[in-house]
């Protein structure tokens, strides 16, 4: 990650020492891990990583690991910085939900809505979530965009839409969708993962991840002996997303038992 990029975040933590409270826009997952790392020893601010539905999961006793179909390892996050005196604060102030109401049999997808917010020159980090695994589908925004995407967007391809802005809290929340799967390999490296994991052969799992083809964790990795463990999330373009669930004994012939969850995929819809 860049010096620019953690310079920026130093900024707004020492702003927020200042004035008691400052917010970056949306970070990716391995943003996240670097701000998270980075900011772990400092005391003198508080540091809060919030999608916008974390909070929401929560209020609903839900598992906050598992917010509207999403994994938290996938969320794109504010980072929130807090001076130690700082009280609460309400994440409706710094984030906003938009409905998207359409016909059933228009079905529209994930890459369908972020094309029509990229086409009013919206950028990428002012959005969080995009759920769009049924109708209504929802947008999670920095506050400041929603009059933007209410005025702007009445069709998405071809597909009539009616926006409505709504609290974070009618945002739906589900459970994580993962299957269960248990492997065994000689040694917890990511090779050995991502051959159990994708049922590819080990050179193919090697080849996988020279080819730049491999996160470990949402940061690319090209070493196929890292060692993985418990927690870690493993991704491979082209073929999915699988997360060590748990590392469990020795079989007799010396191999780990590896519990991995499999992160099923709904069908993308396509706008007509």
């Amino acid at each position: 990650m860049s010096d620019i990029f953690l310079q920026r975040m130093e900024d707004l933590a020492e702003r927020s020492i200042k004035i008691g409270m400052a917010s970056s826009k949306f970070l990716t997952p391995a943003e996240q891990k670097v701000v998270r790392s980075h900011f772990s020893r400092v005391n003198d601010v508080r540091l809060v990583l919030e999608s916008g539905l974390d909070q929401i999961a929560a209020v609903n006793n839900n598992d906050m690991s598992a917010v509207a179909g999403k994994s938290a390892d996938d969320r794109r996050r504010l980072a929130i910085f807090l001076n130690p005196d700082w009280g609460s604060f309400d994440i409706e102030e710094l984030l906003r939900a938009i409905r998207i109401d359409y016909r059933e049999q228009d079905a529209i997808g994930h890459r369908d809505i972020l094309g029509a917010l990229m086409a009013l020159g919206i950028k990428r980090e002012v959005l969080g979530d995009i759920i769009s695994v049924e109708t209504p589908a929802y947008i999670v925004c920095l506050s400041e965009m929603a009059a933007t995407i209410l005025s702007g967007v009445t069709k998405i391809g071809s597909v009539g839409v009616k926006l409505t802005d709504v609290p974070l809290s009618d945002v739906p929340v589900r459970g994580e969708e993962l299957i269960s799967k248990t492997i065994t390999a000689a040694s917890l490296r990511l090779d050995m993962m991502v051959g159990g994991g994708f049922d590819v052969s080990r050179n193919e799992a090697i080849e996988l991840i020279h080819s730049g083809l491999t996160s470990l964790n949402h940061i690319l990795c090209e070493k196929p002996d890292r060692k993985v463990e418990a927690s870690d999330v493993i991704s491979v373009r082209g073929k999915g997303r699988v997360k060590i669930l748990s590392v469990g004994n020795m079989s007799r012939k010396g191999r780990t038992f590896v519990e991995i969850g499999i992160y099923t995929s709904t069908p993308r819809k396509v706008a007509h």
